[in-house]
C-alpha cells in the first residue's frame, strides 16, 4: 500500500496522514475541524503546516486536540470525547514559595513576515493513554477574506525523553 511503513505492533502505519488539504479557511472565523486520526500508540506528533493569507493582516490558529476514546461509540454518556492539549504556567513564582499554577488551553497562532505561502511547523508529545486526535484551524487575522491553510501529521516514538531524541516511523 503506497504511503504505509511498517509500524510496531499495530502492523501498517501511514508515514504521513493529512489532517487538512490546502484549502481556503471558513469564512468568519468558524473553526474547521479534522477528521480524527489515531495515535497508533505513537506518543509524539509533528505536524507540518502551510498558510497563505487571503487577505494582509491574515493569521491562522490552530488547535491540537486529543480522545483517551477509540471511538465516539465508547465515550461514556455525559463526558467530553475531546480534550485541547494544554500547558501548565506558573504564576508569581518565587523560590521557596507556594506558585500558582495556571492550566490554559494551547492555541498556536501563526502571524506569517510576508503575504506568501509560508510553512510552520508543531511539534508536541502525547500522554500515553491518548487513542485519536485531530486539529482544528481558523482565519483570526481578516476573518472578511480568510486564508488558505494545509496540515499533514507525522507520528513518531519519542525514546528517551531526557535526550529529546525521536525515531520516526
Amino acid at each position: 500500500m503506497p504511503g504505509l511503513q511498517p509500524g510496531s505492533a499495530q502492523g501498517l502505519v501511514p508515514s504521513h496522514l493529512v489532517m487538512r488539504a490546502f484549502a481556503a479557511l471558513p469564512a468568519a472565523g468558524a473553526w474547521a475541524v479534522s477528521d480524527p486520526q489515531p495515535t497508533f500508540s505513537y506518543s509524539r506528533l509533528t505536524l507540518f503546516n502551510e498558510y497563505d493569507q487571503g487577505a494582509a493582516g491574515g493569521i491562522v490558529d490552530v488547535v491540537v486536540e486529543i480522545s483517551p476514546y477509540s471511538a465516539t461509540a465508547v465515550v461514556p454518556a455525559l463526558h467530553n470525547e475531546w480534550f485541547p492539549v494544554t500547558i501548565l504556567g506558573l504564576e508569581n513564582a518565587v523560590l521557596g514559595a507556594i506558585a500558582d499554577g495556571i492550566l490554559e488551553q494551547l492555541q498556536f497562532r501563526f502571524d506569517p513576515s510576508t503575504a506568501n505561502q509560508e510553512s510552520f511547523i508543531i511539534d508536541i508529545s502525547f500522554p500515553d493513554y491518548v487513542e485519536r486526535f485531530r486539529i482544528q484551524s481558523r482565519e483570526s487575522g481578516d476573518t472578511d477574506n480568510p486564508g488558505s491553510f494545509g496540515a499533514t501529521a507525522r507520528l513518531s516514538i519519542q525514546d528517551g525523553a531526557a535526550e529529546g531524541l525521536t525515531r520516526t516511523v
